[in-house]
């Protein structure tokens, strides 16, 4: 059925210092329909016995464990038949559907090819003009977005030190050379190593926490005007050869189908291709913030009482104000503003 992705279930985060726990229930099969909020299984750790719930409505497919498995933190358990755009969490409405030239802002959001999947699933749905039509955003996001404080920065970087190691990579390894879009994911990535507040999620039940190593989230637009995820697992650990190649991984992973239930402190996104120059993206937990990076731009700048132009992109997060501060936000866009501007290929 057009509009439905086999979707993984992930281990979610269930604490600070919780990396494993034992399954002690399975209350799905193969076939069984899930609702939102629904328990799929129980984990117990050494504190308590956790309940895995559906953030999405859709078919159970398949268990990737059984009873008594010990598993990890972010470990595939399960498969469930549903529709990508209600575990997207992703950050703006649209989708750009063709690639941005290189002198132009990172293209977080791509085209995508929807995977066809066995069984229907029933979405709350509105008449538009004649035709039943699902919302671009799901229930089970809009659900999530309740919660959430938002509060919302704006910041300009040069472009110039992206573009020209951007040139300089494609001197270096042709079509192999890493785009403008990881570059900045990589100087993302640094900075929320350096601010702890970045590294922090938010559970259903609103408890906040903070990551040692962690995820970074990519938008990626799907067919049908629908929305994915792509994950950098374990981001912050990868030398920068294996950042690119993991940043390309995921996000042909997400174009071609594979659908996660992401547990990335920050989402990145961007209409690159649209020439849109800044957005204020919305955050869905258990995200903390969501960075919108423009296309690239002209604006006239004064230094020195000197007025001339400078080619730009402008940087909007928003943020969850539950779990910082405007300075603590401030900071940390300060931090990303100097990564930009002093980007040199790693290496």
């Amino acid at each position: 059925v057009a509009g439905t992705n086999d979707i993984i279930v992930r281990v979610p985060i269930m604490g600070e210092g919780l990396l494993s726990a034992r399954v002690v229930a399975l209350n799905k099969k193969p076939g069984d329909a899930v609702k939102h909020d629904e328990v799929l299984c129980e984990l117990e750790t050494d504190k308590a016995v956790y309940p895995v719930e559906a953030s999405f409505a859709g078919i159970f497919k398949a268990w990737h464990i059984k009873l008594e498995d010990t598993v990890l933190i972010g470990q595939d358990i399960a498969l469930v038949t549903g529709d990508a755009s209600s575990v997207a969490g992703l950050p703006v409405e649209g989708a750009a559907t063709k690639p941005a030239a290189d002198s132009a802002a990172p293209v977080a959001i791509t085209a995508a090819k929807t995977v066809s999947a066995p069984a229907a699933v029933s979405q709350p749905t509105k008449l538009m003009q004649g035709n039943v039509r699902p919302p671009a955003l799901s229930p089970a996001i809009t659900k999530r977005l309740d919660t959430v404080v938002p509060a919302n920065l704006l910041m300009d970087c040069r472009w110039e030190p992206i573009r020209l190691a951007r040139e300089q990579a494609k001197s270096l390894h042709g079509k192999a050379a890493a785009s403008p879009s990881a570059m900045m994911a990589w100087c993302v990535t640094r900075a929320m190593e350096l601010h702890a507040g970045f590294r922090r999620v938010v559970n259903k039940d609103g408890i906040i926490t903070e990551l040692g190593d962690f995820e970074l989230g990519v938008a990626v637009a799907l067919e049908g005007d629908r929305l994915g995820t792509a994950a950098i697992a374990a981001a912050n650990k990868l030398p920068w050869a294996d950042f690119v190649t993991a940043y390309n991984r995921a996000i042909e992973e997400t174009r071609t189908g594979r659908i996660l239930e992401v547990q990335a402190p920050l989402n990145i996104s961007s209409l690159g291709a649209f020439g849109v120059e800044s957005a204020t993206p919305i955050v869905v937990p258990p995200a903390m913030s969501t960075l919108f990076i423009g296309s690239a731009h002209e604006k006239m700048v004064k230094d020195g009482g000197v007025v001339y132009p400078q080619e730009v992109v402008t940087l909007s997060l928003t943020f969850d104000h539950r779990v910082v501060n405007g300075a603590g936000a401030a900071a940390f866009m300060m931090e990303l503003k100097r990564l930009f501007e002093a980007f040199r290929l790693p290496g």
